[in-house]
């Protein structure tokens, strides 16, 4: 009964990600080692393969799992376990989705096994060359699976010092267009530095209240560095999409 209902998500063009399980070298336990499912190993700061997770060629990709700073019932904690890596390529996965991706198997259709292909690709390829029982087809890695003209961060306000929060990116020569989401932060700061030199006349503040959470603006930077800080209460966040004009 499992199996029938994964593959039928499947196959409506839903695309599935599970912890391989903490196994401590075993095999990876269902629903991931469904054919149907991207099973994810977990690995450490180093990373290498934590000594939980699983060895098995049914592992698809591996993602940071060791000491992760994550929710938790009533607020956050930090945890580990494949089933804190699992999220990261559920989380590149959605990122993937929200952008224009390619047809990369050519059939006509831009799906979910398109954005599976696409995470399977630009994952780095750790461990043995090509698809290994550790790695799978490697680390994924968010920054090689989006279009390079494309940069999506999310700021989280943890705690201490909002600079200590911060997200920063380095864009080079070009118009850009900035949209930042604000689900229920007090403020963003965008310090644009060139050369390690502020930018006062282009950095700005902004300050949001429930009638005013999307901004969109189109900046000119000159092989600048752009470092973007949250405000607010600990856990509240705000999406940022920076595209090249």
């Amino acid at each position: 009964a499992v199996l029938e209902a994964v593959n039928a998500a499947y196959n409506s063009g839903i695309l599935l990600v599970a912890a391989g399980g903490n196994t401590d070298g075993g095999s990876v336990q269902y629903p991931a080692a469904y054919d149907s499912v991207i099973a994810v190993a977990a690995i450490d700061q180093a990373g290498q393969r934590a000594s939980f997770s699983p060895i098995d060629s049914r592992i698809e990709v591996a993602a940071p799992g060791v000491d992760i700073y994550s929710t938790v019932q009533g607020g956050y904690n930090i945890s580990t376990g494949t089933s804190m890596a699992a999220p990261h390529v559920t989380g590149v996965a959605a990122l993937i989705f929200s952008t224009d991706f390619a047809d990369v198997n050519l059939d006509g259709l831009r799906d979910n096994e398109d954005v599976r292909e696409i995470i399977r690709n630009s994952a780095f390829d750790a461990g043995s060359p090509g698809k290994d029982d550790v790695y799978g087809y490697g680390i994924v890695d968010a920054s090689k699976a989006l279009p390079p003209d494309l940069t999506l961060l999310t700021l989280i306000r943890t705690k201490g010092s909002p600079t200590g929060d911060m997200q920063e990116v380095t864009l080079s020569n070009g118009k850009y267009s900035i949209n930042i989401h604000n689900v229920n932060l007090a403020e963003v700061h965008m310090k644009v530095y060139e050369n390690g030199v502020l930018q006062k006349s282009i950095s700005r503040d902004f300050e949001f209240n429930k009638k005013k959470n999307d901004i969109t603006f189109d900046i000119e930077i000159n092989d600048a560095s752009v470092a973007f800080i949250p405000y607010g209460k600990k856990g509240s966040i705000a999406h940022i999409e920076i595209k090249k004009s």
